[in-house]
């Protein structure tokens, strides 16, 4: 029932946004202008939505201001407590500092319970930015594990410059480290002194939120996935750890991650670890992310090692490296090991011989769950000027590059990676004028990203989008992504069903195969899909454009389509504009002619005899086909149900069988006499 409940909520909260708000467009609170495709997205929204961290208004974040030592400490006590269990009372005396007014009741709160603690408490210089092993010293203390670091006996710490670490910090840094809340860096070194952005800052502690449950998580769920069902009814089923399963449902707001990369519904599968975060309702979730496993707990432990990949399987997961203190070792890379490429997540396959890593070992398995790499001296981009497949000369590739225009040559290592308009590839099919992506290690180039300079991609326009100097199309590919693509408006020559058409004659839906030089649009070639549809008109809306949902007749699906400002409308044989709509014409039966997905004729029949009326369901006679509904007049009503009646729950298809007593309901149909025949029963309730 539970489940039901939020299933419901879902439906009918994505009705009235479509029905009775098209056109409106929403800025979530947690969701960041600056932020689209960093690094950090994921780690960043999800602590803006549980309300631990807040942007800096006007809708940014500024992921690279630093972040203050009295910002620090409010994040973590916001990790453990909601906002508004925080209350207002005096610091206790133990600390001798001064603190902004805003800040003092969290300050309260962290000298409590020991996140403020030793000198911290006579020096806490709330204004400084706050440095790399500071963030280690206050997340430890955090976690409750200040005990264990002040207990350490020995450090083993394998940092190049451990040395820069303040003695009294050494034990923090390494829990810290073990506990996969800090990393070094894959030259081997630390960075101690080194300030955090506020980038760094949100994933720092929200790998310190992902091992704490508490009262900030109540409207947080995580568990194993069992299901997915990605098409009919977005949601992922889990097993929660006492055993019981919860569906999570999504929809078209809903922020998705898999390993801290944007990603969709396609992208999860059973057996990943999931974390969700419910709207305000709990209806359906504002965010998911998906980890092939779940996170390591603070019981658990792991040894650092720094080292230079010397060789790698990606297949078998297998990697060879030689250490820093002269071994060459190999290990097993875990499923579901968080993997650091210039600090952002990375897959296996991004891994390449040559980079420096700080890698960590799982003491009783010996395999790797967490690598930071690093290593690649620059990545530079351009148009290929030469290029040598080996030979009589070296592998060679010159490029000129698009940032200062200025012309550079490498070699190429024996062993790289090359990718070509997003395919593997070898080095033979690189080609002067491609446009790459070199990844340079020392001084050889490491891995190639080529792009040829003209080519062709195909899909289902989305929207044409004017709001900048030069206007920017999106289309949906076949695998169901959305991409954007400039438009050289000057040059673009633009085709619509094989005759000469200008940008603005295209239509959304229309197909569209689309020439790019450079990534810039340089031809579209669009055609129209023509189709008849035939059915109910549902529910119709008055925006920046009128839409209109019809239940067709003929695979028992809501569609929504646009009316054309142009459009042929009739009405009982009678000619009549959009501005002579009424919600009388709910019910109706419709016939369209629809190009791309845009209505350009309507043929609405029997107005006069259509009608439709809600209440709540009193009796059902399933044998008799029938059901009795009280309106909200009070005044009941026996309707007829037959084999041409169609039941739908919300946005869904169901079955007479599924309606229940007391269930809310919208009755579509026509008076044979005094009899009521229902075509169209929608079930509407709210809990």
């Amino acid at each position: 029932m539970k489940n039901s409940t939020r299933f419901l909520k879902t439906v009918i909260a994505s009705m009235v946004v479509i029905t009775v708000l098209a056109g409106a467009v929403f800025a979530a609170p947690w969701e960041f202008g600056d932020v689209k495709g960093h690094w950090a997205e994921a780690y960043i929204q999800k602590m803006a939505l549980k309300g631990i961290i807040q942007g800096v208004g006007g809708g940014l974040f500024a992921p690279n201001k630093e972040v203050t030592r009295l910002q620090s400490v409010v994040m973590l006590t916001r990790i453990k407590h909601h906002d508004s269990t925080i209350p207002d009372r005096p610091i206790p005396p133990v600390f001798k500092g001064t603190v902004a007014s805003w800040g003092k009741r969290y300050v309260a709160m962290a000298v409590e319970e020991g996140i403020i603690a030793g000198d911290d408490l006579e020096n806490f210089r709330p204004d400084e930015p706050t440095k790399r092993y500071e963030a280690a010293v206050f997340a430890v203390r955090t976690l409750g594990l200040a005990e264990k670091a002040e207990a350490l006996k020995t450090i083993n710490l394998n940092f190049s410059d451990t040395y820069k670490i303040p003695m009294q910090a050494r034990g923090y840094v390494q829990i810290a480290v073990e506990e996969g809340i800090i990393t070094g860096y894959g030259d081997g070194s630390f960075r101690p002194l080194e300030t955090l952005s506020r980038a760094e800052a949100a994933t720092l502690f929200y790998r310190v939120d992902r091992k704490l449950k508490n009262e900030v998580d109540d409207k947080e769920v995580s568990g194993t996935v069992t299901s997915v069902d990605a098409f009919i009814l977005p949601s992922v089923t889990i097993e929660l750890e006492d055993g019981t399963e919860e569906t999570i449902y999504v929809n078209n707001s809903t922020s998705i991650f898999a390993e801290g990369k944007k990603a969709s519904l396609k992208d999860v599968a059973a057996g990943n670890y999931v974390t969700a975060i419910y709207n305000e309702s709990k209806t359906y979730a504002l965010f998911l992310e998906a980890f092939e496993e779940p996170p390591l707990q603070p019981e658990e432990r792991t040894i650092s090692y720094g080292g230079t990949i010397d060789n790698l399987h990606e297949d078998l997961r297998m990697i060879v490296i030689n250490r820093n203190d002269g071994q060459k070792v190999s290990h097993t890379i875990k499923q579901g090991a968080d993997i650091l490429l210039n600090d952002e997540p990375v897959t296996v396959s991004e891994l390449v011989p040559g980079q420096s890593i700080t890698y960590y070992v799982d003491k009783e398995t010996n395999d790797i769950v967490r690598i930071s790499a690093v290593g690649i001296d620059e990545v530079v981009e351009g148009k290929v000027v030469f290029v040598s497949y080996g030979g009589a000369i070296d592998k060679m590739i010159q490029i000129k590059t698009f940032d200062g225009d200025e012309k550079k040559l490498y070699r190429i290592a024996e062993d790289v990676v090359v990718t070509k308009n997003g395919e593997p590839a070898t080095l033979e099919s690189i080609m002067n004028y491609d446009m790459v992506k070199l990844s340079v290690a020392k001084s050889k180039v490491v891995k190639i990203e080529a792009e040829s300079a003209e080519k062709e991609v195909s899909g289902k326009l989305v929207s044409i989008s004017y709001k900048e100097e030069q206007p920017h199309i999106t289309i949906e590919l076949s695998s169901g992504e959305e991409v954007t693509y400039p438009v050289d408006i000057e040059e673009v020559d633009v085709e619509r069903n094989n005759d000469d058409a200008e940008l603005t004659d295209l239509l959304k839906g229309d197909e569209v195969e689309l020439t790019l030089t450079y990534n810039v649009v340089t031809e579209i070639e669009a055609d129209s899909v023509k189709q008849e549809i035939e059915g109910t008109i549902v529910s119709f809306s008055v925006g920046e454009e009128i839409t209109i949902t019809v239940l067709d007749e003929e695979d028992d699906t809501q569609k929504t389509f646009i009316l054309a400002p142009d459009a042929r409308i009739k009405k009982n044989g009678q000619t009549i504009s959009p501005s002579e709509f009424s919600a009388g014409i709910r019910g109706c039966r419709v016939e369209m002619n629809v190009e791309s997905e845009v209505i350009v004729k309507m043929y609405i029949e029997d107005a006069k005899k259509a009608t439709y009326f809600s209440g709540i369901i009193k009796a059902i006679h399933e044998k008799n086909n029938i059901i009795v509904v009280e309106k909200t007049n009070g005044n009941t009503k026996t309707i007829i149900v037959d084999d041409d009646t169609s039941f739908m729950r919300g946005n869904s298809k169901t079955r007479f069988s599924r309606l229940d007593v007391g269930n809310n309901v919208t009755v579509f149909g026509q008076y044979d006499g005094a009899i009521f025949k229902a075509s169209l029963v929608v079930v509407t309730d709210l809990d």
